[in-house]
């Protein structure tokens, strides 16, 4: 009997994790992340600019982008708070899991933190935030479904920054690299299912609706992070087991570790429940649109419009 031998050699554990970083260094050594904007490597175009009028118009770019640089701004809080719930209103008209939508945003978040970026650049980390979320935490069969990546390669050019499907590509590796590759983080959502699953908070059926509507609203303000993640989940299961928005209630009651954070979620509340249509009230419809219907009438928002989204289509 013949013994077929295999032509390619054995694969250790050390050549595997060579051969990956050999593949990831010829995506994003194309690009580098440097102050918040891409720029084409040197490496690269010395080895692949045959060109030499492009190295003029690249000079031509570079002495642009000096001169613009006093128009261009980092990311602040404001801006993340904007673009967060322009991200959860597309991840929820989507249809990705609730558990998809927190991770997206807490890479966002984490991201901002270790790596200030310009406003241009946060509309392409938002949607590689969304890309990369999306294929760890959704089935390949729920992408296809819910053609994410389509969706998500149409925005290209219609925002404030003129990026491509491969600066997703190039930033979705620059974010993990950033991150050290560590995709999963603790998040209020992980956080709040985790105290139910010990039984340290006990809550019913309506209770449960308007907590998971108060865990998606703390998305909606940066200043939450600055909270321990153990006083926002009790201040969420106080808001809708104790608290009544209707009647009186001394602040001095409140247990002073939770009094922050249940007072930025009652403001939260309070302002989406402004009749005026002015802006921050319309970049939160969507968590209306999500939780209002299932919401008990202490927190259920009255006189709410009727609405054509997705997400009030799927929920009909």
């Amino acid at each position: 009997m013949v013994h077929k031998r295999s032509l390619s050699p054995v694969r250790d554990e050390v050549s595997v994790k060579r051969c990956r970083h050999d593949v990831m260094a010829k995506l994003t050594d194309k690009f580098t992340l440097h102050r918040g904007r891409l720029h084409q490597s040197k490496s690269y175009r010395t080895t692949n600019n045959d060109n030499p009028a492009a190295d003029d118009d690249e000079e031509c770019t570079a002495s642009t982008w000096q001169q613009r640089k006093t128009r261009l701004r980092y990311v602040n809080n404001q801006d993340r708070n904007f673009y967060v719930a322009a991200l959860y209103t597309l991840t929820s008209n989507l249809g990705l899991q609730p558990e998809t939508i927190h991770m997206c945003i807490s890479l966002l978040d984490r991201f901002l933190k270790v790596q200030p970026i310009t406003l241009e650049w946060l509309e392409v980390v938002s949607v590689s935030c969304i890309w990369l979320a999306a294929k760890f935490n959704e089935t390949q069969t729920n992408l296809e479904k819910l053609r994410v990546k389509k969706t998500l390669q149409q925005r290209q050019g219609h925002g404030k920054g003129n990026w491509t499907w491969h600066h997703v590509l190039v930033l979705e590796c620059q974010i993990l690299k950033r991150l050290g590759f560590r995709i999963l983080h603790p998040t209020i959502l992980s956080s709040f299912y985790d105290a139910l699953a010990s039984g340290a908070i006990e809550l019913t059926d309506t209770q449960l609706d308007d907590a998971l509507y108060f865990v998606d609203l703390s998305l909606m303000d940066v200043a939450f992070q600055a909270v321990p993640v153990a006083n926002v989940v009790d201040a969420i299961a106080f808001l809708v087991t104790e608290f009544q928005p209707d009647a009186n209630f001394s602040i001095g009651a409140i247990e002073e570790r939770l009094r922050d954070p249940v007072l930025r979620f009652v403001l939260l509340h309070m302002n989406l429940d402004r009749q005026d249509k002015d802006l921050s009230s319309a970049i939160h419809q969507s968590v209306v649109c999500k939780h209002n219907a299932r919401l008990s009438k202490s927190w259920r928002h009255a006189d709410v419009p009727s609405c054509a989204c997705r997400i009030c289509q799927s929920i009909d």
